[in-house]
């Protein structure tokens, strides 16, 4: 099969044509998705420096590799060394990563430099490399960690192995039956990866839908979902997104993770977005959730007035909270009612009834002593651990009473 060549730089190198090895032969396996890959792993059997792992790009985007990263186990062992990544890799391209030493070396025998250079690619043939996303996640492995790869059907001491050309992406266990593995540098392509189509893989599609769709059930929980909406409210796993006409079954929380902004960019209150994710009921919490998502992403379309928040009593917010959930709101003339406890929750009441204040998105810098009054507090309704909760985004959501 013809490789495709990257270009020079930090978005692929360009290599030299593959030639004829000994293929594996190609199991049952269900085919993966197109994702950036380990596709080669080379340890030289003449030139001790040149010791490389290619990625390639199999997807239609380019791949910012900002917090990716290669993780090398060395003799059976479980604690990896690291290597951050740097550039990005254009979609039909290769990214070459070669040991810090083969600089020279490695420009000397295939005519170009390599993508990267790393001290810690040193594989001896019995190291395990393994492909880490940005949320830390092994998303590729070459090799089984824990294992000493000598004599194994993954030892490439002295070899040259790449992944088959009927293999779009990536795997979390080794499958030998994607790879081959030749002796010798002479198959040899850094830079170029074999590459055809795979018919039996149907990329996943998202079903556009509306919060209230969600938050009513009309959409059901494990279906990808494209869904529009103002950010509310943000925090440090996510957003609270809100139809710009406000009521009840308006609103919706989007669970992103720990690092969501390095994945999908910083976004604020007032900014539009679309998201897509996967319904997911967490513990009777009604979310998007894009870490379970096979095609996680937020847009930006534009900006648009905050919803103003729904401005209830406890009493009728507690007699039928649910289809306030993820609401923006606004309580009036409340007081403390309890100490902050360990989880950083305290209670509030207007004599009507009581509701926690968390602190899921931040911690209040002001006062919470028993007594001690508001003119008011705004944020999104919350539900955990059995409870709702106001979940403020800031000091200025608390307007106390001087």
């Amino acid at each position: 099969t013809t490789g495709t060549t990257g270009t020079t730089g930090t978005t692929g190198t360009t290599g030299t044509t593959p030639t004829t090895g000994t293929t594996s032969t190609t199991t049952s396996l269900t085919p993966m998705p197109p994702s950036l890959m380990i596709s080669e792993v080379m340890d030289h059997e003449a030139i001790s420096d040149i010791k490389y792992v290619e990625l390639y790009n199999g997807t239609e985007d380019v791949v910012a590799l900002k917090g990716w990263g290669i993780h090398r186990y060395s003799n059976g062992g479980s604690e990896p060394t690291e290597v951050a990544l740097l550039g990005s890799v254009e979609t039909s391209s290769a990214f070459v990563v070669c040991g810090g030493s083969g600089n020279i070396a490695f420009e000397a025998e295939y005519g170009f430099p390599a993508d990267q250079y790393d001290s810690a690619i040193n594989g001896n043939g019995n190291d395990v490399y393994a492909l880490v996303n940005p949320l830390g996640d092994i998303v590729d492995v070459y090799g089984e960690i824990g294992v000493d790869g000598d004599g194994t059907d993954w030892d490439y001491k002295d070899r040259v192995t790449w992944r088959d050309a009927h293999v779009v992406g990536g795997r979390t266990e080794w499958h030998p039956s994607e790879w081959t593995n030749t002796p010798g540098p002479g198959n040899a392509s850094p830079g170029v990866h074999p590459f055809e189509a795979v018919t039996a893989y149907t990329p996943p599609s998202a079903l556009p839908a509306s919060i209230e769709s969600i938050q009513d059930g009309t959409t059901p929980p494990d279906t990808e979902v494209l869904v529009s909406g103002v950010v509310t409210a943000t925090g440090p796993y996510g957003v609270y997104i809100q139809h710009p006409d406000g009521g009840p079954w308006s609103g919706l929380w989007a669970y992103m993770g720990s690092d969501w902004e390095t994945l999908y960019g910083s976004v604020v209150a007032g900014d539009v977005v679309d998201v897509q994710g996967k319904v997911n009921e967490y513990f009777d919490l009604t979310e998007v959730d894009l870490t379970a998502s096979s095609i996680p992403s937020v847009t930006l379309t534009g900006t648009a007035d905050i919803p103003s928040p729904m401005v209830l009593s406890l009493e009728t917010l507690l007699a039928d909270p649910e289809p306030w959930e993820s609401v923006l709101i606004r309580l009036d003339d409340v007081t403390v009612s309890s100490d902050l406890d360990e989880y950083g929750q305290w209670e509030i009441t207007d004599e009507a009834g009581t509701l926690l204040i968390d602190d899921f998105l931040h911690m209040y810098t002001g006062s919470t002593a028993i007594g001690t009054g508001f003119e008011s507090i705004t944020g999104p309704l919350y539900y955990s651990y059995g409870d709702y909760k106001i979940v403020p985004d800031s000091d200025e959501a608390y307007v106390a009473i001087e």
